[in-house]
């Protein structure tokens, strides 16, 4: 795996649908089959928004401020897959673009 910024990661994923997991559960975990990703630049917040993939309409929003949450992006070029790592007891994040 490699490491990549958060403006990388927010770049190749932006104008996809792709499914967020969590790999872990401690009391919290997350779970979005069909998702974009937003980065807000003046809250520094990264934003997942659950969407109706035929419609594109979001149906909820989660956000995690980058420089109190995120620790570091992985991509795995094995899976085609982003793995965020947190600061903290917040489960990591695998993040892989679909269809």
């Amino acid at each position: 795996m490699k490491t990549v910024t958060v403006k990388a990661f927010v770049e190749a994923v932006t104008g996809n649908f792709v499914s967020v997991e969590s790999t872990d559960h401690y009391g919290i975990s997350l779970d979005i089959p069909c998702a974009k990703v937003e980065y807000e630049p003046e809250f520094d917040e990264l934003v997942f928004k659950a969407v109706d993939r035929e419609t594109g309409k979001s149906t909820s929003r989660t956000t995690y401020s980058v420089g109190e949450c995120v620790m570091e992006i992985f991509y795995n070029d094995k899976y085609h897959e982003y793995m965020i790592e947190f600061v903290g007891k917040v489960p990591d994040l695998i993040v892989k673009k679909i269809g």
